[in-house]
Parts: C-alpha cells; structure tokens; sequence
C-alpha cells in the first residue's frame, strides 16, 4: 500500500514539475510583435485602397502558402489561387479592417477585426467580421497564413418560405 502511495506521488510530483517547466517557456507575443502586425495591416490595406494593386496586396499581406476561407466557398491555399478569387471581385472597392484584439506566442499571432467593404464612392458593400492567423516570416516580418471572414450583414427574407 506505501509502495502505490510512493508511486502516486511521485508521478503527482513529476506531473508538476514537467508542467512548470513548460509553463515558463512559453513567451507571450510582445507589444513590439503587436504593433509590427497592425501597421502592417494597417499599411498593406491602405496602399491597397490607393492602387488596387491585387498582386502586391496579396505578396506582401498572406505567406505563400497561405488559407483564405471565403464565405460560401471552399478553401483556397496558396498566393496565385487568392490572387484569382480577389481580382474575380472587381477593382471599385474599399477594404477598412478594424483590429478589436491581438494576441499569440512567439512566433504565432491571432487578429480578431471587424471589416467594412465598400466602392470607391463610399457605399457599403459588405460589412463583418474576420479572424486571422499571423506568422512570423524568417526576415522578421508578419504574414497572414489563415484568414476566415464573414457577413454581418442579414441575409434577405426569403419570400418563398412557407408560413
């Protein structure tokens, strides 16, 4: 009996030291990481809005092999299939992200936002909400490589429903 009590205490004891250990090597994502991935949000999306540049947006914004999941689409992986799905969109449009959190460890970082769409004569056409996962390039650089968005806005009613 003293010998499973021994036992149980001692994988009790070896359990918390391990988790300890572990523990204290984590690092949180610093404040200089944080403000590194909202100017570049912040910058890429503005140069973006001016030149309508696609192919530059999406080099410098998402890694190369980067996911995007669209709403109501399937998954698209890599830069030249998002390139493809965003030029589909048409060059009269604006895209506003607002970072609402930020946060990760090390080398990985998540961004919570919200986002407006809209023409270059200011009407809405979309606005939502998105989660996106950051990445730390080997040049020190923050890239996108999954990034899921969807509609705040009500679909219509349907009228064909029954009542």
């Amino acid at each position: 009996m003293n010998k499973i009590k021994v036992a149980i205490f001692s994988v009790v004891i070896a359990t918390m030291g391990f988790t300890s250990c572990t523990n204290s090597k984590t690092v949180s994502l610093s404040d200089a990481d944080k403000a590194a991935i909202t100017k570049s949000s912040t910058d890429i999306n503005q140069a973006f809005n001016e030149s309508k540049d696609y192919k530059a947006y999406v080099n410098a914004y998402y890694a190369e092999d980067a996911t995007v999941l669209y709403p109501n689409n399937e998954a698209v992986k890599g830069r030249e299939a998002i390139l493809a799905e965003l030029s589909a969109m048409g060059s009269d449009m604006n895209v506003t992200p607002t970072i609402v959190d930020i946060n990760g460890k090390e080398d990985l970082a998540y961004v919570y936002g919200t986002v407006k769409m809209e023409t270059n004569a200011k009407v809405e056409l979309d606005h939502g909400k998105y989660i996106e996962i950051w990445e730390k390039q080997e040049d020190g650089s923050w890239q996108v490589v999954y990034d899921i968005f969807n509609s705040s806005v009500p679909l219509p009613a349907d009228s064909t429903a029954k009542k």
